[in-house]
């Protein structure tokens, strides 16, 4: 029986190495718009599909956007960066579900932390910390920065030119911040992971 589950679970992990891998390349094939290489109209077609898989575009923010945000109409950094996905200058506009799953994971990790307070004086509230700290600490979190890293990378950095802190709209405003919260993500992160796998 565990010989049995020793070998799915290694082949669950080689399939979904795979899977990320095919993901790592399709994003970076997604990407080469960025440097200027020219590709045929009809390459065009699959590239724009690339693009929306590429991007991790799950949740349809469009729709989803508009009733928390009121960002202004703006252009792309680029059309470069416009063909590539990044159409707004805003890291919420241009993260899409990578921005609502990070927000995600902050209420979570909020969570986590009052089960924890809790769990000290009620023991139901202990176990219903370990679950979420099995699933939070740290595999699935590294394994989602390492995945959305390019895209961050290049959001914040379209957003870090563009910022606004003299506004009068407070989505922009908010955007101003978690670029500049997000940045130190995006240097931070290859330094925590050096450290974490290093060690």
């Amino acid at each position: 029986m565990v010989g049995s589950n020793f070998v799915i679970n290694l082949l669950l992990a080689a399939s979904l190495n795979q899977l990320w891998s095919l993901m790592n390349g399709l994003q970076v094939m997604s990407h080469l718009t960025l440097f200027g290489i020219v590709f045929p109209p009809n390459a065009n077609v699959f590239m724009v599909a690339f693009v929306t898989v590429a991007n991790f575009e799950i949740v349809p923010t469009d729709i989803v956007y508009p009733l928390f945000f009121e960002l202004p109409e703006c252009q792309a950094h680029s059309s470069g960066f416009e063909l590539t996905g990044y159409e707004s200058i805003y890291v919420s506009e241009n993260l899409g579900t990578i921005f609502v799953l990070m927000h995600v994971y902050a209420i979570l990790y909020i969570a986590s932390g009052l089960l924890f307070l809790l769990g000290k004086k009620w023991n139901s509230f202990a176990k219903g910390y370990q679950k979420l700290a099995k699933f939070l600490f740290w595999n699935g979190l590294i394994r989602f920065f390492i995945e959305a890293y390019l895209e961050l990378s290049l959001a914040v950095i379209v957003n870090l030119v563009h910022l606004k802190w003299d506004t009068e709209s407070g989505a922009e405003l908010y955007s101003s911040i978690t670029t500049v919260f997000y940045s130190l993500i995006v240097v931070g992160l290859p330094i925590f992971l050096a450290f974490f796998y290093g060690c």
